[in-house]
């Protein structure tokens, strides 16, 4: 089931690049602006601040979003607050439409999007919150203050023990960078990445089903092989015995 997800997942990081292309021309995309609180992600980033903070308040967003445009601000001022009234905790964002390593590990299907991030223990993993909260800036802090206690964590028992900040979570992002790396690399014909990616997938479950035949049959030679072998020894150890019991009936009868 996760492992199903993780494969949606990455191909839901295509259609955010999809989506950045589609819109770029209609809205010049430009960036928006960077806040002097909030941590821009890049896999190396993200996987430092994990390392580093224990609370971490993550947004996702997209150049080409206006939601995520409108919600700027907001953030700002939630990291700004949260820098002065709770300095332990990290506002970080991450472009869901670039880093395809976050957007595949957490499953980003709608922007903007919030996560809290929560490590109970120095030993521990870090849980992950799905934010509830009305995106302003007044819910927001209370929140990340405490009102994520309220929600539960994603993952568990239900989903094999994935989580997004885990090994799975990081199989998954690792898989995402590498779908959406294929595609740009192999895909220069400009057909839809879903449809590219279905090709490549069928290509590859053909040629392991091919692959598996051909092992099988080589591995059943090998085997017929050694037991052939076993066989021409077990021979030839039975035979002088067998000459020896022969010569033996034919002296006892004369």
């Amino acid at each position: 089931m996760r492992l199903a997800n993780l494969l949606w997942a990455a191909l839901a990081a295509f259609g955010a690049r999809a989506g950045a292309d589609a819109a770029a021309p209609q809205e010049a995309a430009e960036p928006i602006p960077a806040s002097r609180h909030v941590i821009e992600l890049d896999r190396a980033a993200y996987l430092d601040l994990l390392r580093t903070h224990d609370t971490i308040l993550l947004e996702f967003y997209a150049h080409w979003c206006p939601a995520c445009r409108r919600l700027a601000p907001t953030l700002d001022a939630v990291a700004e607050a949260a820098h002065a009234s709770h300095p332990h905790i990290a506002v970080a964002r991450a472009d869901a439409s670039a880093v395809e390593y976050l957007s595949t590990s957490f499953m980003v299907d709608v922007l903007p999007g919030l996560a809290f991030l929560h490590r109970p223990g120095a030993d521990a993993v870090h849980s992950v919150r799905r934010v509830s909260a009305d995106f302003t800036t007044g819910a927001l802090l209370d929140y990340i203050g405490g009102g994520w206690a309220a929600d539960e964590p994603v993952g568990g028992i239900a989903t094999l023990w994935c989580t997004p900040t885990n090994l799975c979570g990081h199989l998954g992002g690792l898989l995402g960078e590498l779908v959406v790396d294929t595609d740009r690399r192999l895909n220069p014909s400009g057909i839809p990445p879903w449809a590219f990616m279905a090709v490549v997938v069928s290509a590859v479950y053909v040629l392991g089903q091919i692959g598996a035949v051909l092992l099988a049959r080589l591995v059943r030679r090998s085997y017929g092989r050694v037991v052939h072998a076993q066989d021409i020894r077990d021979a030839a150890a039975y035979a002088p015995g067998a000459a020896r019991r022969r010569a033996s009936k034919r002296t006892k009868g004369d």
